[in-house]
């Protein structure tokens, strides 16, 4: 228990203060005053993990940390989205009568809880139509990748599971965002949340720490210890994410917000200050991936900055394919008998090479609709690596074999769609706010094209993404105007193609507003 005490204090004094640091390099008192509620946040779920003995405890604990502690309705959000980032990956089977429903876990009882106080609070945004329709198609995608050619009660297990991992969290956030200053303080959650990962992940490399695993063991559950790994001397940090790759994806997102939204800092050198201790958790991951996606997200974000207008908007798309067509190339390239080993870095791009012929191989098969995860599974055992498991750290190997070319075509235009949209609402926006934030989705969408070529597309991966196409859609419902959300212009009811064209450019705020 003493032992434990020690590692708590160490991980409180870590992330809070980063928190401290994050404060002094905010601007004006509207953004700092949100941080001290993440502050009480973080240590009551940090607490509640550590020092918690059964997952029942922990599971009756964490529903009540967004009822309890969420005192404004634009907190509520970003509260839920930080705490379910902190509760490691657990999961267990919820049994009713001897028959198994599906997997529970203590992020589904932090969502059930700001759920309630969302309808208990009563101040819900209108929802955005099309963002809406983004997400249940996520939910339906990975339906099909995991239940397709099974009973109907596992179709119906599945997607239960998949609406209460991705939709849940997704429709809390959303319906909380009604003002700009609600997306302002969701911003700096979502910087709080990039400052206390980065701390403990650091942490965790350096003295070797593995705390939300023990955690995991403790509980009885299985702590994936085959995870942990050592490069270079220091573990490569996964903190309360399954693995190191995908601590670091997620950390891209949070480094890029620091780095895109200038007008929440005090100075440049305070946003860089910012950025610089979010990259060394990153960094402590040890992703090449997340870095190249990092350096894609900012030479976008520059580029949107600089030429998101309307005179050069076709240009600038333009160069957002070959941006991403540079990467992408130079892996298409490397072949199996040409790539190297022997270093675990070696053999590391020697299986992303080696999987990406071997699933090219399986999509040959079944090269429209794909097929079930059992069948091509089957066919490429020779991919399993030392884990025992075919890791598909090429998400778009994955989709096709699940769903064929037809699926991977609308995958990749889901994400292909934001850069598109975020520069058309950008070359109509009367705030800085607002070219902010759609830069930084322009910029986050080409780096998550770049980087699911090198990851799996699954898990948290999956939810943190999913936010951002979330946002982008309603970033530009709210117009970041002059703190309230501003009514719709007149178009037709339903129309996709007026959704995607922006705010109607003929349309102006009466002299009244």
């Amino acid at each position: 228990m003493l032992h434990d005490l020690i590692k708590l204090a160490y991980m409180l004094f870590a992330s809070l203060g980063a928190l401290a640091f994050l404060h002094v390099c905010l601007k004006g008192k509207e953004l700092q005053a949100v941080i001290p509620q993440v502050a009480i946040v973080c240590a009551a779920v940090l607490s509640i993990l550590v020092l918690s003995p059964n997952l029942i405890l922990t599971s009756v604990a964490l529903f009540f940390i967004v009822p309890v502690l969420c005192r404004r309705p634009e907190h509520l959000g970003g509260m839920m989205l930080i705490s379910m980032l902190l509760v490691p990956e657990m999961h267990t089977h919820l049994t009713v009568a001897g028959v198994w429903l599906f997997p529970w876990g203590p992020s589904h009882t932090i969502g059930l809880g700001a759920l309630m106080m969302l309808f208990v609070q009563g101040k819900r945004a209108k929802p955005a139509r099309l963002s809406d329709i983004v997400a249940l198609l996520l939910v339906a995608y990975f339906v099909v990748g995991q239940a397709r050619d099974t009973s109907f009660t596992n179709v119906l297990r599945v997607t239960t599971q998949q609406l209460l991992d991705l939709y849940l969290p997704y429709y809390v956030v959303t319906r909380s965002l009604r003002t700009e200053s609600d997306f302002r303080t969701f911003i700096v959650y979502l910087l709080s949340a990039g400052m206390v990962l980065s701390a403990l992940v650091a942490l965790e490399s350096v003295t070797g720490w593995v705390v939300f695993r023990e955690t995991l063991s403790r509980y009885g559950l299985d702590a994936q210890w085959f995870r942990v790994k050592w490069r270079h001397g220091f573990l490569r940090a996964a903190g309360p994410f399954l693995e190191a790759t995908a601590m670091a994806f997620g950390l891209s997102f949070f480094a890029m917000v620091a780095w895109q939204f200038r007008s929440f800092f005090q100075n440049n050198l305070s946003r860089l200050a910012v950025f610089g201790a979010i990259f060394v958790g990153v960094t402590a991951c040890q992703s090449r991936n997340a870095h190249l996606g990092l350096a894609v997200a900012i030479i976008a974000s520059e580029a949107f900055r600089r030429f998101a207008k309307p005179a050069t908007a076709k240009a600038l798309l333009v160069f957002a394919v070959m941006l991403i067509a540079v990467p992408t190339t130079l892996f298409l390239n490397e072949s199996p008998q040409t790539t190297k080993t022997g270093s675990d870095t070696e053999d590391t791009a020697a299986y992303r090479v080696r999987l990406f012929h071997r699933g090219l191989e399986e999509i040959a098969k079944h090269p429209l609709i794909g097929t079930n995860q059992d069948e091509f599974t089957s066919h490429m055992e020779d991919m399993r690596q030392g884990e025992r498991i075919i890791d598909f750290v090429n998400s778009y190997i994955y989709v096709a074999l699940v769903s064929g070319v037809i699926g991977l075509v609308m995958f990749i235009g889901a994400l292909a769609a934001i850069p598109v949209i975020a520069v058309r609402f950008a070359t109509r926006v009367r705030t800085p706010q607002m070219h902010e934030a759609m830069g930084y989705y322009f910029a986050m969408a080409l780096a998550v094209l770049q980087m699911l070529l090198f990851t799996f597309f699954g898990g948290r991966n999956s939810f943190i993404t999913e936010m951002t196409i979330a946002t982008v859609i309603y970033a530009g419902k709210l117009n970041l105007g002059a703190g309230a959300a501003l009514p719709r212009p007149a178009r037709p009811r339903g129309s996709l193609a007026a959704m995607l064209r922006g705010p109607d450019p003929n349309w102006r705020r009466s002299a009244g507003d």
